[in-house]
């Protein structure tokens, strides 16, 4: 595998869709998620437009014969330009469009995000977005950056609301990120903050923060690190 080779990831959100992302980072792969739950003339589409080298589903790591694998790290050169992930979205057409997102842009946002909201190892962050969604990106790599863990929701949980309450209280969940329609399903008026993401796909998960207080609007807020917003944002 070369840098940047796309290899296609649709692997249900469990051990091995966690390990499978980083170990296609670190041959340096891009990798191209995919969600097996989506509708298969969707993930076909995703497929025939990323072109990638493999897919790793679980049928391919079933075959995988781990013996054979070397245990010394992949010799490969990647630079910070170098793609990341291709992450598929609708757009404006409702046809997947790939956006491809550099390691740098990637290894920045995450900087940031991690002074701002510090883990530790006493924290434990939910992971409950279709990676298929880059908004996942958080879930997946923060709680690693800090020494937290992370605590994986299976599908069954994410569709019953009532589930994903439990899961939080019985596994101590300190941090959770949901869209605002999925703030009103879980404990948000009992945590100690709340704050207000956004930031399209291009760049990079969210591109700003702006602390939520009660009975105020949500601002856009503040721009990551490395970065500037229009004199506007608040």
């Amino acid at each position: 595998m070369r840098a940047e080779s796309r290899v296609a990831v649709c692997l249900p959100r469990t051990v091995n869709l966690v390990v499978a992302l980083p170990a296609v980072i670190k041959a340096g792969g891009a990798y191209v998620p995919s969600d097996p739950d989506h509708p298969r003339s969707r993930v076909d589409s995703i497929l025939r437009h990323a072109d990638p080298l493999l897919v790793l589903d679980t049928e391919a790591l079933a075959s995988v014969d781990r013996a054979a694998c070397p245990d010394t790290a992949p010799d490969v050169v990647v630079r910070p330009e170098n793609t990341r992930y291709v992450i598929c979205t609708s757009g404006s057409t409702g046809q997947p469009q790939g956006v491809a997102i550099p390691r740098g842009a990637v290894a920045n946002y995450l900087a940031t995000t991690r002074r701002r909201f510090p883990l530790s190892s006493a924290d434990r962050m939910l992971f409950s977005t279709t990676v298929a969604f880059d908004m996942a990106d958080t879930e997946l790599y923060l709680p690693f950056t800090g020494g937290a863990a992370m605590v994986v929701a299976g599908k069954d949980t994410v569709a019953d609301p009532s589930a994903v309450l439990d899961l939080i209280r019985r596994q101590g969940v300190t941090a959770v990120q949901a869209v605002p329609v999925r703030l009103a399903e879980t404990p948000a008026k009992q945590a100690a903050e709340v704050f207000n993401m956004y930031g399209p796909t291009e760049t990079v998960t969210w591109c700003s923060e702006a602390r939520v207080k009660a009975g105020e609007g949500a601002p856009i807020g503040r721009p990551v690190g490395n970065t500037c917003a229009p004199p506007t944002t608040r």
